[in-house]
C-alpha cells in the first residue's frame, strides 16, 4: 500500500492543452467548485495559487498551476504541483494508532482529475 506521500505526489502532472488562457483559468474555477472548499488566486501572468480549506477555513493543503506557452505558439503547457499539505494520524496518548493521512487529499484529488481530464 502506498504511503499518503506517495499518493499527494502522483497528483502531481504537466499536461498540454490548445486552449486559451481564459478558458483554463474557468476550467480552473470549474474544478475548484467540484473539488470542495478549494480556494484559488491568481497571482501572475499564467500563475495561479490555491488552497484546500477544511470547514472552519483551517488551510490543509497549498498548490500551484503554472501555465507556459509551448513553442508551437497557441499550446500551452500546464503544471500542477502540490506545495504543501497537512499530515495527520490518529494518536492515542502519546503514541500513534493509524498511518499518516491527508484530510485534503481527496478534495485535491478531485481538482487534479478534473483540471487534467479538461485539458
Amino acid at each position: 500500500m502506498a504511503s499518503i506521500d506517495d499518493k499527494v505526489e502522483a497528483l502531481n502532472f504537466r499536461a498540454q492543452t490548445t486552449r486559451t488562457a481564459e478558458q483554463i483559468a474557468q476550467l480552473l474555477s470549474d474544478a475548484a467548485e467540484v473539488g470542495g472548499t478549494i480556494a484559488i488566486t491568481r497571482v501572475g501572468s499564467g500563475m495561479y495559487r490555491g488552497s484546500v480549506q477544511n470547514l472552519v477555513r483551517v488551510e490543509q493543503a497549498e498548490f500551484t498551476v503554472k501555465l507556459t506557452k509551448a513553442a508551437g505558439g497557441a499550446v500551452y503547457d500546464v503544471r500542477f504541483t502540490v506545495d504543501d499539505y497537512l499530515r495527520a494520524r490518529s494518536v492515542i496518548g502519546f503514541t500513534p494508532v493509524s498511518p499518516w493521512r491527508a484530510p485534503a487529499y481527496e478534495p485535491l484529488r478531485t481538482f487534479a482529475e478534473r483540471l487534467q481530464n479538461g485539458l
